[in-house]
């Protein structure tokens, strides 16, 4: 499918890419300032965010009359996603290993943000990561990506764009978080430039999240 497709002016458009860019980081700033202090408000968190996702689905077809393809043009057989999410999965680990060599460098360390007052159970915080793993894909990579190539004219301008503003959505996690955010979510741009496939993107992105911040605690 070609970029063209949809027209830069469009109306439906602007309001999907401020939904895709914005929406998530001020609804989490919302339950910020007024707390999550227990399983009811976190999963309740987690719908609003959900629902965002549906509210830009719905955009898609609806609004800007466009199949939902329009966010994953690449997308090929479910066994073909999983293959490259492997290898995601693997690029993503030599990011992580990156990283903990790097912030040192610069004299930072991850720890802090967040909603550190309460911590949820296991199956709430693998929500979260599921949560993340989708509607993050769909939001700073499938949605923003597709449209700002048409709004920029360059592809490499709106891969670049979109990686920014997902990274600095992660400023409840310190600077740290920043940087991490922004090295494995140039991998996982990398990987939508290539494949142009959400739901490869979206797999690694959960399974990451999910070794990283559950299987240690399973583990134990």
């Amino acid at each position: 499918m070609s970029a063209t497709t949809f027209p830069e002016s469009s109306t439906a458009t602007r309001v999907g890419l401020f939904i895709a860019l914005f929406a998530m980081p001020l609804v989490l700033l919302g339950f910020q300032f007024h707390g999550v202090a227990s399983t009811e408000m976190w999963v309740i968190k987690e719908a609003c965010i959900f629902a965002l996702l549906f509210l830009l689905l719905a955009l898609v077809v609806g609004w800007e009359r466009l199949p939902l393809s329009s966010i994953s043009p690449g997308t090929r057989s479910l066994t073909s996603s999983i293959v490259v999410a492997v290898i995601g999965l693997v690029a993503s680990a030599a990011g992580v290993v990156f990283c903990l060599w790097l912030l040192p460098q610069l004299g930072l360390q991850l720890g802090g943000g967040g909603e550190a007052t309460f911590e949820p159970p296991i199956w709430a915080l693998t929500l979260t990561l599921a949560r993340a793993g989708i509607v993050e894909e769909v939001f700073y990579r499938g949605y923003a990506i597709e449209r700002l190539t048409v709004v920029t004219g360059s592809r490499t301008l709106a891969a670049f764009i979109a990686l920014v503003l997902f990274s600095l959505f992660h400023y409840r996690q310190g600077p740290a978080g920043i940087v991490v955010a922004f090295v494995l979510g140039f991998i996982l741009t990398v990987m939508y430039l290539v494949r142009r496939d959400v739901v490869a993107n979206s797999l690694t992105h959960f399974t990451g999240d999910f070794i990283l911040n559950v299987v240690p605690f399973v583990a134990d």
